[in-house]
């Protein structure tokens, strides 16, 4: 970041957060968010979707257990993480960090990583990166 605002570097990826702090205070521009939704606070910086549909790289964060807990304790857990996700509290905390809470259940996240794996691995693969 400071070698973007330096000017070293002339264009960054950097965390909504940081990013927004920079621009606001007039030391960066913040060209397009990562996610494929405005986020609040910050409806004037446009998702990269809108010029290209379907882009989202948008970081995310899981919670995770070890294979083999049980059903009923992964279930529990989901409700707990629900509960506290719907609270207006961390709403505002986690949009004030430039973020957009989302709950998805085992069942389904477990299938969007596996689908988000082979997408990124046919990309990796159709691009030819290799390892360095």
């Amino acid at each position: 970041m400071s070698d973007v605002v330096g000017g070293q570097v002339p264009l960054a990826v950097v965390s909504a957060t940081s990013g927004l702090a920079q621009s606001r205070a007039g030391k960066l521009r913040a060209i397009a968010m990562m996610s494929p939704v405005r986020l609040a606070g910050a409806e004037d910086v446009p998702p990269i979707s809108d010029a290209l549909p379907g882009f989202n790289v948008a970081p995310r964060l899981y919670l995770t257990a070890p294979a083999g807990t049980p059903t009923a304790v992964i279930e529990r857990l989901g409700e707990a993480v629900l509960t506290v996700l719907s609270t207006p509290e961390l709403a505002q905390a986690v949009s004030a960090q430039g973020a957009v809470p989302a709950y998805m259940a085992a069942g389904p996240l477990a299938a969007d990583l596996v689908r988000e794996s082979a997408a990124w691995g046919q990309f990796i693969k159709a691009k030819n990166i290799t390892d360095q």
